[in-house]
């Protein structure tokens, strides 16, 4: 029964001659409350179904009441009838909409909320629903705490969602449970998502390109965050004054590598350089600021290998337990050098400079390259780098390990 203090009972007469007096008799444990109905003035009638209503007030929630039905007339009572007992108790209201707080350093969720309100029994517990969809469904309980062993922040209820999943919509909502059931659920929370501005780009290394014109490149590591999506970059004209910011621009650039050629810059002037990386959360911190350059003549112009970029990830197809197929990743745009070839290193080790390590090369047209004749049951590494026009080469990325059965 969810009116928690309002008893109704409906009473069915099956007597020729109408009672004048229906009492109703509830009891909980030794304590008695009866409630009279005194009717009209004795008359006769065939036999028919008269309903009575008896409301019984003011009894205490969370308990069971056992009621009995006394029919009589004048002063002589009849014999009640079996008990019928009622639990009489309300569910308690939906708590107060919860509020988030992301904790970056352990990427955990903190939901707080109002303590909830009952008219029924005292609430025993709040139970914590979690879903990564705005409408709750589905959703999944991921806690339910004591009301006698809450943890409380302020006056609020504090849960803490641990180890939640990097870039993605987190929502939650609560519901309140007593001796009844469980309430209705709070609104939903607000969106929720834990995810990081990108990493302090490395220190920008520039090189020489003309008299008038440099290359700037520098990567970000990642954190787990969401991925870089542009870079900007200012640049320095050293003067007599100090410093003075020139321009800021927004490339385009590759993953988390960037490499841009910068043209018009006046020779016999010192410039400096800072990057500061950019994804949908935010910015970096700016990056150091590069060493100074000037592209006066006393500046030698570098070998264009030493522009050639870092390989990005090939993947790699087990065919057989001899050999495996490399597919190659798209080659970065550049305007200078020419990529020539794609060099393959595998090693037991991830030195590919050691005695261990072979290395082949291929044409840079190539999009796969099948390895055969490798040793069986060990574990190899593998890496590729891009050849330019003359015999340098970029690093090797040596991240990628395969056993070969």
């Amino acid at each position: 029964m969810q009116d928690s203090h309002k008893i109704l009972i409906d009473i069915e007469d099956h007597h020729k001659r109408i009672s004048s007096k229906t009492a109703i008799k509830a009891i909980h444990g030794d304590k008695e409350a009866i409630a009279e109905k005194e009717g009209g003035a004795e008359k006769e009638s065939e036999e028919k179904t008269v309903m009575r209503k008896v409301k019984v007030t003011n009894l205490e929630s969370g308990k069971f009441y056992f009621f009995q039905l006394i029919a009589g007339f004048q002063d002589v009572d009849g014999s009640p009838t079996e008990p019928e007992s009622i639990f009489v108790d309300g569910l308690p209201q939906p708590p107060p909409k919860p509020l988030t707080v992301v904790n970056l350093d352990n990427t955990s969720i903190v939901i707080l909320s109002e303590l909830g309100s009952t008219t029924g029994s005292p609430i025993e517990s709040y139970r914590l629903y979690h879903s990564v969809d705005s409408s709750m469904e589905p959703k999944f309980l991921i806690d339910e705490i004591s009301a006698n062993n809450l943890e409380l922040q302020g006056e609020k209820i504090k849960f803490v969602f641990s180890n939640a999943e990097l870039r993605l919509s987190h929502y939650f909502n609560l519901t309140a449970v007593n001796k009844m059931g469980e309430s209705i659920s709070s609104d939903i929370s607000d969106k929720c998502v834990i995810d990081y501005v990108p990493n302090q780009p490395s220190k920008p290394i520039i090189k020489k390109l003309s008299a008038t014109s440099l290359q700037i490149s520098s990567t970000v590591t990642s954190n787990g965050g969401s991925d870089v999506d542009e870079f900007t970059i200012s640049m320095f004209k050293l003067g007599e004054d100090g410093e003075i910011l020139i321009k800021t621009n927004i490339e385009n650039h590759h993953g988390s590598y960037l490499e841009h050629v910068i043209d018009g810059l006046e020779p016999e002037t010192a410039y400096e350089f800072q990057v500061v990386a950019k994804n949908v959360v935010g910015s970096s911190i700016p990056s150091e600021k590069s060493d100074s350059i000037n592209l006066g003549k006393n500046f030698a112009i570098i070998i264009l290998d030493a522009l050639v970029p870092v390989a990005n990830s090939p993947q790699i197809q087990i065919i057989n337990s001899k050999s495996v197929k490399i597919i190659f990743p798209n080659i970065s745009t550049i305007k200078k050098p020419a990529i020539k070839n794609f060099r393959i290193s595998w090693s037991p080790t991830t030195d590919f400079n050691s005695n261990e390590a072979t290395t082949i090369t291929c044409p840079s047209t190539n999009t796969t390259f099948v390895v055969e004749d490798l040793p069986e049951s060990q574990s190899l590494y593998f890496g590729i780098s891009l050849v330019g026009e003359s015999s340098g080469n970029s690093p090797h990325l040596n991240d990628y390990r395969r056993i070969i059965f």
